[in-house]
């Protein structure tokens, strides 16, 4: 029998998917400003703030989804 994740590895997973999302953004304006030959030097990483927002984001659709779903049945 399968068991879900713990609260630590969802907060995990999810912080994990905010800094996947946000690097490719970073990479894609660094791309869009510097060119792709100067890509190698630009800062393209997320800040660790950014992250954490963004994982709250995350949260806050995953948890509103769950809750409207639980109302249309």
């Amino acid at each position: 029998m399968a068991q879900g994740k713990s609260p630590f590895e969802l907060r995990a997973d999810l912080l994990k998917l905010s800094f996947d999302i946000l690097l490719a953004k970073h990479h894609a304006k660094a791309v869009s400003e510097a060119g792709i030959d100067r890509i190698a030097s630009a800062d393209t990483s997320p800040t660790s703030e950014e992250v954490i927002e963004e994982a709250r984001k995350l949260n806050e659709f995953i948890s509103k989804s769950g809750n409207d779903q639980s109302r249309k049945a």
